[in-house]
């Protein structure tokens, strides 16, 4: 994500701005710092200690890595029922008796499974923000990436 960086941001440390600007916790902005590409002022690697000035762009990366993925999450090429989906987020209208994630006896036949099929493509981490137990359908919304699943 891009920020154009106004006079209200002028002179703040990258750490401040991803705090008191974008709200921002600890862990997201441990994440970001991991990376090279985490965090870039004006296109160039910076550090969270780095002064922002007026009209600077500062991005943020938060996609999935591949060392975020969870090896043990099988695709499964299972058809799902898609109410709404962009970059940060996927509504799904689960059915009932598809479990929401892995467990006993379930490593296969889930939500989970059917999204990690869908984004096969990318490195994926299955967030559900709300779950749905086996037995009931209704609407569960995931988060497509660590900012938006805190």
């Amino acid at each position: 994500m891009k920020y154009i960086i106004d006079k209200n941001s002028n002179n703040l440390s990258i750490k401040s701005y991803l705090i008191l600007k974008l709200n921002l916790s600890s862990r997201i902005i441990k994440h970001l710092k991991k990376y090279y590409d985490g965090i870039l002022l004006n296109g160039i690697h910076a550090d969270v200690t780095a002064i922002l000035m007026e009209n600077d762009v500062l991005e943020l990366d938060f996609s999935d890595r591949i060392e975020d993925v969870n090896e043990y999450l099988v695709k499964s090429d299972i058809p799902l029922s898609i109410v709404y989906e962009d970059e940060n987020y996927t509504v799904i209208n689960k059915p009932a008796m598809m479990p929401t994630h892995q467990s006993l006896n379930h490593y296969d036949d889930t939500l989970a499974n059917a999204l990690a099929y869908r984004y096969g493509d990318r490195p994926y981490v299955f967030r559900a923000v709300n779950r749905l137990d086996k037995d009931t359908s209704g609407i569960v919304l995931t988060a497509n990436n660590k900012l938006y699943a805190e």
